[in-house]
């Protein structure tokens, strides 16, 4: 005996008979759950039950096609709601793998700028001391090997690490593109990749209204200001916009409040539509910061 599974049902059958049918219920959203799983409720108990052996493609695909024509007709009336629905699904996971992926690289974008932070600062003050013990060997007319080797070792090391990071942000930029073009074009990619890892995904930045994407990344600011009555944060994470950074500091808050509304509605559109509609978006943000900064 072989088991055969179909979108709308498991089956047994021994040779050319059906010897037992397992129909899934005809509720579209409870089909969708049943084919985006590895094994249903009705294969596992198929399984325990008898003792199947492996059927041969070509014959898997004529008991297939002698099933959905014996019994295709009872779900017609359904079909193509559930086929349009198990699409969503599926493009939604793929959407949602992808975002994952921006989202590590990110962090890992993050933890590389921590750390070449540090190292600069680090390397610079080694090489000013190595400069001093070269200039101080001049003077004092001395011919010794100095450990400038492992400094320019390090040097390289220091490249090869901005490369990396170089590598990394055009991976996002290239993915943001394509995930995320509204977001992209009116935040830009690294911003908007900032903006959806701080959100915990596209669907939660395209939830969040836009007075929350203002002070996205400026949490510990703002819970400051709820406990102990300190100024509000004007931005977060969106103070890397060149609008914010390029402004004079009187009327960032004005800018800011209407850059986060542009990429509350430049999340949404990516997330429930996917199409770009930035053109629009853009130059109304651009002539609001010319209002606000009077030029």
């Amino acid at each position: 005996m072989y088991i055969i599974k179909t979108w709308f049902g498991v089956f047994v059958v021994d040779g050319q008979d059906i010897v037992e049918e397992n129909f899934y219920d005809k509720n579209v959203s409870n089909l969708v759950r049943k084919n985006s799983i590895d094994e249903t409720e009705e294969e596992r108990e198929i399984k325990e039950k008898y003792s199947l052996k492996k059927l041969e493609p070509e014959e898997k695909k004529q008991c297939k096609q002698k099933i959905f024509e014996k019994y295709i007709h009872r779900y017609e009336d359904i079909k193509k709601d559930f086929f349009c629905e198990l699409s969503e699904k599926k493009t939604r996971e793929k959407l949602r793998q992808k975002g994952d992926s921006i989202i590590r690289s990110i962090n890992v974008l993050n933890d590389l700028n921590k750390s070449l932070g540090l190292l600069n600062q680090s390397v610079e003050e080694w090489a000013s001391i190595e400069m001093e013990i070269e200039e101080a060997k001049k003077e004092e007319e001395l011919d010794e090997e100095s450990g400038s080797g492992a400094l320019e070792n390090t040097l390289e090391e220091l490249e090869s690490l901005k490369e990396t990071k170089k590598s990394i942000e055009e991976y996002v930029e290239m993915e943001m593109n394509d995930f995320a073009p509204n977001i992209s074009e009116i935040a830009g990619e690294i911003l908007g990749a900032k903006l959806i890892k701080r959100a915990g995904g596209l669907e939660k930045l395209a939830k969040l209204p836009a007075s929350t994407i203002q002070v996205l990344g400026a949490e510990k600011a703002f819970f400051r200001f709820k406990r102990k009555g300190d100024s509000p944060p004007k931005h977060g994470l969106i103070f890397e916009h060149p609008y914010i950074k390029r402004t004079k500091y009187d009327k960032r808050g004005k800018i800011a409040r209407k850059l986060a509304s542009t990429i509350a509605i430049a999340a949404r559109i990516d997330y429930f539509s996917g199409k770009d509609k930035y053109e629009g978006l853009k130059k109304d943000l651009e002539r609001r910061v010319k209002e606000v900064r009077g030029n």
